[in-house]
């Protein structure tokens, strides 16, 4: 009996992950086959534990047992294909979504005006997001680094990465310590507006703090203040408009101009997976 509840410790422990992996990671057409996976890997389990057990009383506890895992299961993806799971709850979800799936690509114009660089981020097969990936070399970057960003309004007081690197492998690892600023956007004093990223989620309990980095971002309002801190330099900013934006509707610019300085982008976790919290900020 000991080995029974040993091995039944062991399958909960691995389906838990599966399903916080896949719960809302996996396009819908995906579903079917990761429902039949598990339900093979509860009957196996079954099996197992009825050639272990020795009367009918282990019996009916084990069929009781791999009951509730289904039927948690099937709430599980049931949340999930609603938006009521979010994808920030753990690394492993990133690994999944890069391998299961076709991400956002963000296409590089040239502006007929400008020589700056624009990004316009274009549908994919799915609702995953992928950050620009430059090809094109940008006018020689000033000002400082940002290091923190402080919102007192909703409470974010969070660190902010500098990666060098725009391969999306080095941007996901930094997501999972901090907010990170895209590496060809501007820095603190720069002519080039500042292009933040994060992570957030209405989870009550997360491990890792990073995935409540821009928690309440949507709760922001026109004339709110931001503050960007650098090692020697502070930056006030003055919301200038918040929406919520399907993926393919995102527009990021890295042109100097006299509407927007900071943008803040997060995913939400309500509502429709593919959305996203969009913060435009005038520097004071």
């Amino acid at each position: 009996m000991k080995t029974t509840g040993r091995l039944v410790a062991i399958f909960i422990r691995l389906l838990y992950q599966q399903l916080e992996s896949f719960g809302s990671t996996t396009a819908t057409h995906q579903l079917p086959v990761i429902i039949m996976a598990h339900l093979a890997w509860i009957l196996c389990v079954f099996l197992l534990m009825m050639n272990l057990s020795s009367n009918q009383h282990n019996l009916d506890t084990a069929t009781l047992i791999l009951t509730t895992i289904t039927v948690l299961f099937g709430a599980h993806l049931l949340l999930s294909s609603v938006g009521l799971i979010p994808s920030e709850v753990s690394a492993f979800n990133n690994q999944i979504a890069q391998a299961v799936q076709s991400l956002h690509t963000i296409e590089y114009q040239q502006d007929t005006t400008h020589t700056e660089l624009q990004t316009v981020a274009r549908q994919g097969n799915d609702k995953s997001f992928r950050l620009p990936q430059a090809p094109q070399a940008l006018p020689t970057q000033t000002g400082e680094k940002p290091q923190r960003i402080t919102i007192d309004t909703i409470g974010v007081d969070t660190k902010i990465a500098n990666p060098t690197s725009t391969s999306l492998s080095v941007l996901n690892d930094a997501l999972d310590e901090s907010a990170v600023r895209y590496p060809k956007s501007g820095r603190i004093g720069s002519s080039r507006p500042m292009f933040l990223f994060g992570h957030s989620s209405r989870l009550p309990v997360v491990q890792n703090q990073a995935y409540k980095s821009f928690n309440g971002l949507d709760k922001l309002s026109v004339g709110d203040t931001i503050t960007i801190h650098g090692s020697s330099t502070t930056a006030v900013y003055t919301v200038t408009s918040v929406d919520i934006r399907k993926a393919d509707a995102g527009f990021i610019s890295f042109t100097p101009n006299d509407r927007v300085d900071l943008t803040i982008s997060t995913c939400t976790t309500f509502g429709a997976k593919q959305n996203r919290t969009i913060v435009q900020a005038k520097r004071v």
